[in-house]
């Protein structure tokens, strides 16, 4: 059974491959940024995987989420994961829209309406708490718990 912090390594690489993926993407060609989309949900859907585990919730019931970030969000909020009300609605959107299958298995599918900046800045929202509660610092994220820049659009988040 892997634990919350090599689950959030895992997360980091997901992370680090999504933010290459966009470098390399052309703008104006959105299928070309499926992958970096793809990657960068992945990665959001093993930080809350890290954070149920650091809280003790079973393997067995994170996979039964299937997922769905927003209900992992309403797991991890039980036990004291707080987001911005943006970055809430987001997880809950994309769940709604069923991004996760359309990035996987539907790339004719009608371009997703969340910008790629905005999926960004929620990995990267998530990815601070999440480091914040198991204790993993990476080099780039300050030790206090504020706010990161979003790698991408080099904006506050």
């Amino acid at each position: 059974m892997a634990s919350s912090a090599a689950i959030f390594d895992l997360a980091e690489a997901y992370r680090a491959s999504a933010l290459l993926l966009l470098q390399g993407s052309a703008r104006g060609r959105p299928l070309a940024r499926f992958p970096a989309r793809y990657c960068a949900l992945h990665a959001i859907e093993l930080y809350l995987n890290a954070w149920l585990r650091s809280c003790g919730h079973d393997p067995g019931d994170i996979r039964a989420c299937l997922h769905n970030v927003a209900r992992m969000f309403d797991l991890a909020s039980e036990t004291g994961l707080v987001l911005r009300k943006k970055t809430r609605a987001d997880l809950r959107a994309m769940t709604g829209r069923r991004d996760y299958l359309l990035l996987r298995y539907d790339p004719e599918a009608s371009v997703l309406p969340v910008h790629v900046n905005r999926l960004i800045a929620t990995m990267e929202e998530v990815r601070t708490k999440v480091a914040l509660r198991i204790g993993a610092f990476p080099d780039d994220l300050p030790k206090d718990g504020a706010p990161t820049c979003c790698p991408v659009a080099r904006d506050p988040c």
